[in-house]
């Protein structure tokens, strides 16, 4: 089982316009709404995937029930913990050229409700792969890094891969229950402390640096595809060029398509082909948390890996 934290999920509102224009009104083109946050999107893909996942996470309020009942309408397994207050709203203004967005912190959970969450975990006693996805709301007398590690420490798992914000992962990584992290490129130089400012740079930090000791980075790149360590060996993912939609959960995609790989014992440069087409199905459509499988079979097909 694959198991999937979102702490802090909200509603998900992209608008499409042609142009964006500070303090001009603004008529979009499209309105796509969507149960989301980071590991939301996660557990969508896997969902779609027909792998057994499961979400977990904090809802509140009419939000929370709006998020819960748009993923039972597509019957993806869940159980929240249902707080105080009201689940965040997160916008994203697309003009074809840029994304603009506007993210809600997000309610205030309470000692009460953190205590239930953790209970509810130990009770599962084990998993296989967990995934630790997006941002976490305001806690009541805990720091985001000691509600997480509390949670890694809370389950039994073989594999556990954390996608958070850099101040916090850059903490994170000293622990060794994080086996795996995808960062991309702005998030990578928040983790070093320096910009890179070329790819070369980028793989010597990645084989020397000993933050990243021990761990399996998936560092993506973009358009450029990715750089990956995965067991202490190094890997260029290229990509092919392909016409972009909604760029919104291709990270979360991507972090879908790894869980997937590792579950299923797929071998290394199998499972970052599927990754890095997970990535790009969801960029190719407007849904975010959204892909095709027969996508996915075109692409990893397109999908180059060299080993460094």
């Amino acid at each position: 089982m694959i198991l999937v934290h979102s702490f802090n999920s909200s509603i998900d509102i992209t608008y499409q316009i042609d142009h964006l224009n500070i303090g001009q009104v603004h008529r979009p083109n499209t309105v796509i709404k969507n149960a989301g946050g980071k590991g939301i999107n996660v557990a969508k893909v896997l969902n779609q995937l027909k792998e057994n996942v499961l979400l977990m996470g904090y809802i509140a309020g009419n939000n929370g029930k709006t998020i819960k009942t748009k993923l039972e309408d597509i019957t993806l397994s869940n159980e929240f913990i249902e707080t105080d207050g009201e689940s965040r709203i997160c916008i994203a203004i697309n003009d074809g050229l840029h994304q603009t967005e506007i993210l809600e912190s997000g309610p205030l959970i309470k000692k009460v409700y953190q205590k239930e969450y953790i209970h509810k975990l130990k009770r599962k006693q084990h998993c296989n792969v967990q995934v630790i996805s997006g941002s976490t709301p305001i806690l009541e007398d805990a720091t985001p890094l000691e509600h997480t590690h509390t949670i890694l420490n809370s389950i039994e798992s073989n594999y556990n891969i954390v996608d958070v914000r850099a101040s916090e992962l850059q903490q994170l990584l000293q622990y060794d229950e994080v086996h795996c992290i995808k960062p991309n490129e702005t998030e990578f130089d928040e983790l070093i402390g320096f910009t890179c400012e070329h790819l070369e740079q980028r793989i010597d930090v990645l084989k020397h640096d000993p933050l990243f000791q021990n761990k399996d980075v998936f560092l993506t790149l973009g358009g450029n595809g990715a750089l990956i360590k995965r067991n202490n060996h190094l890997y260029r993912a290229h990509i092919p060029n392909m016409q972009i939609v909604n760029p919104v959960g291709s990270g979360d995609s991507t972090v879908a398509g790894i869980a997937y790989g590792i579950e299923n014992l797929f071998a290394d440069e199998m499972m970052i082909k599927f990754a890095m087409a997970c990535g790009i199905s969801n960029a190719m459509n407007e849904q975010t948390g959204y892909i095709s499988l027969s996508q996915i079979n075109e692409l990893i097909d397109k999908i180059k890996v060299e080993k460094i």
